[in-house]
Formats: C-alpha cells, structure tokens, sequence
C-alpha cells in the first residue's frame, strides 16, 4: 500500500509480516495437506478439527484433555466466537513453513478459566502479561522451512508425531 508517498507492508490481525528472507517454498496448497491430516485425526477422535475456524493460514483443532483442563463456556465468547478459549493451531506461513501452537483466547473468561489461565501461565510463561490479555500462545513448536523440493508426502511426513513435534504438543 502506497501512503504519502511511501510504500508499506499492511499487516493484518493475526497475520505474522512477510518475511523477505524466506526462500524456497512449494507451489501447491500446504493447507489443504494440513487439512486433510486433521479431518483423518478427528475422524479417528484423536482431535476435535474445527472447521469453519481453519483456512488458508491455520487449521484449528481442540483436544479432550485440553478441554478438560480449559472448559467450554456457555456462550461463544471467546476471540473466535467459540465457546472454547484455546486452540492448537497448525500455522501455514505462505507455503514456506509450518508449525503448530496452542494459543488461549483471554476474551470473554469467567474468573475460574481466567485463573486457570495464570495457572497454565505460570507454568508456560507467555510474552503477554497482565489482566487484560487477549491472547496467548503458550506453546510453539519449531518452525519448519518447506523447500521447493518438497512433496506433499514429505508435509504428511512432517505431521508425524515424531517429526512435527505433535507428540510434544499432545503431551503438554
């Protein structure tokens, strides 16, 4: 976008800024990999695939035993318009690297889930801290480069317990 004569990047909520240095990337639709990855895990009931909240950039999915630390509230509240206020979140950056996080939503908390948040917060320590939190990502993974060379077996590969660090996120 071009203002007052000046060229700058328009960086939009929840989007990472574009990072000049990324090199390589694959030319088909990562998302759509990461996706059917997640259906077969929720059809399986190993996740909870949420998906009118997933897209080009994020695939969202809940787990039992995260839902039983971090409860459902009665309205959808949250900053996604869910009842739930967490997500693991399988991050696509521009088909050039994947990760996943577990990111809580601080909109809408009753003071039992907010407590529970500190709580996980001080156990996880986030960036964001203080009363008025909107969001925490309390957990991230490594991020990984796709190459030009890489398949799409290759990102199923990457999803692998073992290689995606999943089991690490299951375990937290």
């Amino acid at each position: 976008m071009k203002a007052c004569g000046v060229t700058i990047p328009i960086v939009f909520p929840d989007e990472e800024p574009a990072d000049d240095d990324l090199e390589g990337g694959v030319s088909f639709d990562v998302s759509s990999i990461i996706l059917d990855w997640a259906r077969h895990k929720s059809d399986s009931g190993e996740i909870h695939l949420i998906e009118d909240k997933c897209g080009k950039k994020y695939v969202r999915f809940i787990t039992n035993a995260m839902s039983n630390v971090l409860s459902d509230t009665d309205e959808a509240s949250s900053r996604w318009n869910t009842k739930n206020h967490y997500f693991y979140e399988i991050v696509n950056l521009h088909n050039r690297k994947i990760y996943m996080k577990l990111t809580l939503s601080g909109v809408g908390l009753s003071t039992e889930l907010r407590d529970v948040c500190n709580r996980i917060n001080e156990i996880y320590p986030s960036k964001f801290d203080g009363d008025s939190w909107q969001k925490r990502t309390v957990f991230s993974t490594e991020r990984i480069g796709l190459e030009t060379t890489t398949t799409k077996d290759d990102i199923r590969g990457l999803l692998a317990p073992s290689d995606f660090s999943h089991a690490r996120a299951r375990r937290f």
